[in-house]
């Protein structure tokens, strides 16, 4: 018997295999969440990758989503937390590449440390300026855990995820997707 009060089941995309990969598809990246992606740098393609690999959680939400912003942010999280899919993918880095992503990683920690003292320090002595340079700090640490993300999801659907952002060498070097038999 079904509920005529579901919502309506959302037309899925199928996939011709229904798990692992990776692999390539219009210079993206086709993979089931939780594999574990080919030894070669994500970022440069090199084979000579520091272990263990870097264990990458996405999230994704349908673009529509972005628009509840205009109602209110109240409405955009609420509707990003309904929609949000999410998985997790490991990818290898070269030496460089991962002393990269460390230092990346601590200067995002020291600057969002900076910018918290900056707050509570402006809020104990009543100074609005400190409040608007703690402010300012927030840019920068945005733009760097932006430019820290390894891969960039466009799509999730259901347990596939179709990811970009790495190498556009590592991209070719992956088998082509297969096509729906």
């Amino acid at each position: 018997m079904s509920n005529p009060f579901a919502a309506p089941l959302a037309e899925s995309v199928p996939h011709p295999v229904d798990g692992e990969g990776p692999w390539q598809q219009d210079g993206r990246v086709v993979a089931s969440s939780g594999v574990v992606w080919p030894r070669r740098c994500v970022r440069c393609n090199s084979s000579d990758v520091v272990e263990p690999p870097v264990r990458v959680a996405v999230q994704w939400h349908p673009a529509w989503v972005w628009f509840l912003i205009l109602l209110g942010i109240l409405f955009y999280l609420i509707g990003s937390m309904v929609t949000r899919r999410h998985g997790v993918v490991e990818v290898y880095l070269c030496a460089t590449h991962h002393q990269h992503r460390t230092w990346g990683r601590r200067g995002l920690g020291v600057s969002l440390a900076v910018m918290v003292a900056v707050l509570v320090v402006g809020y104990a002595t009543d100074n609005v300026s400190m409040g608007l340079g703690a402010f300012v700090l927030l840019v920068p640490a945005g733009l760097a855990g932006l430019a820290l993300r390894l891969v960039r999801p466009k799509r999730i659907e259901g347990r596939m995820l179709t990811l970009v952002g790495p190498d556009a060498a590592f991209v070719a070097a992956l088998p082509v997707l297969p096509s729906p038999s």
